[in-house]
């Protein structure tokens, strides 16, 4: 088989052709192409120096030449971008294919970004690594389908997904991305006096707190704080507090996506009678100590004017003096 090749290449490209033709066919490369360039001299059809050239010449077609055929050989597909629910099963399938039977993996892999999740070896062996990603995990390997399984998918197990193959066809990769849908876990309010809090948990993948008095916005008229913290797995709580007035109307506290700039969460707080009545009270004593302080300012505005009056007299009558005893 390999003489008969060496015969039909009568070019160098020709040559390369058979090169990869050998490779295919599992025949010994080097032989093939150690051939043809003897074969080539003996015909006297070129010398050894210029065979070096051309060799060297063709040497970036060859290898172009090896790689499209090794990619030929042997193909990985994987599961399709994926928007996963929250707290919903994932799964990611990575399927081998080679256009040649008998095809062996020698390792086949999922990594999430530079992690390494699992991997199974030739003979059919699956290492997790468990350690890389906080929320439980598992493979399959069934038939050339490594598939990775999570029970649920947080914030941080978002991202790109590889799959990596090493077989004695070549090897092989391909990615899909993993994305968690925009939601909101429970909401919780609170109020202590004429302060009320909502805090949102298991936010993602962002938002913004919206007050809401009726069909008013008060984002940018009332004065509120907003604090956000976020998890080991990601998840971000939202917490924001604002002072209410006295009003028979519900305020709503909502959260917006800050991507989608759609609602994802929201409580509505009714004023209690009782609050109504603190916010009474509290503003009557603000205005009762307003009018404490304005008046004691104009007492202390008077006080001070008769001061600075008597002080100017002393000064006169000082001056006074000394003027008469220099006349004396």
């Amino acid at each position: 088989m390999v003489e008969v090749i060496q015969k039909k290449a009568k070019t160098p490209r020709l040559a390369a052709l058979h090169v990869c033709q050998a490779r295919g066919a599992g025949l010994p490369v080097h032989e093939v192409w150690s051939g043809y360039v003897d074969k080539r001299v003996q015909e006297g059809n070129t010398n050894p120096l210029t065979m070096r050239f051309t060799a060297m010449h063709i040497l970036l077609w060859v290898l172009t030449a090896l790689t499209l055929t090794t990619q030929e050989l042997v193909t990985t597909s994987v599961s399709p971008n994926i928007t996963a629910e929250r707290g919903k099963q994932v799964t990611l399938d990575c399927n081998v294919s080679s256009s040649l039977n008998g095809l062996s993996v020698i390792r086949m892999q999922w990594w999430h970004g530079t992690s390494l999740l699992c991997s199974v070896d030739s003979d059919g062996n699956i290492t997790p690594h468990r350690e890389s990603t906080p929320s439980p995990f598992h493979c399959e390997y069934k038939h050339g389908q490594l598939s990775l399984i999570f029970e649920r998918i947080v914030p941080l197990e978002c991202g790109k997904y590889t799959c990596k193959l090493r077989s004695d066809r070549g090897m092989a990769n391909a990615a899909t991305w993993v994305d968690l849908q925009e939601c909101c876990g429970n909401v919780e309010d609170a109020s202590s006096g004429d302060k009320h809090t909502c805090t949102f948990h298991h936010v993602y993948p962002d938002g913004d707190v919206h007050w809401f008095h009726g069909s008013h916005n008060l984002s940018d008229l009332a004065k509120h704080t907003t604090t956000k913290q976020v998890d080991k797995e990601g998840w971000l709580t939202v917490r924001s507090e604002m002072r209410m007035k006295h009003s028979d109307k519900p305020y709503n506290c909502s959260l917006m996506n800050t991507k989608s700039g759609r609602y994802i969460g929201s409580t509505l707080i009714q004023v209690s009678p009782i609050q109504r009545l603190y916010i009474h009270h509290r503003r009557a004593a603000t205005l009762s100590l307003t009018d404490a302080s304005t008046e004691y300012n104009a007492v202390s505005a008077v006080r001070e004017e008769n001061l600075r009056h008597a002080s100017i007299r002393h000064t006169d009558a000082h001056t006074s003096d000394a003027k008469t005893k220099k006349d004396r």
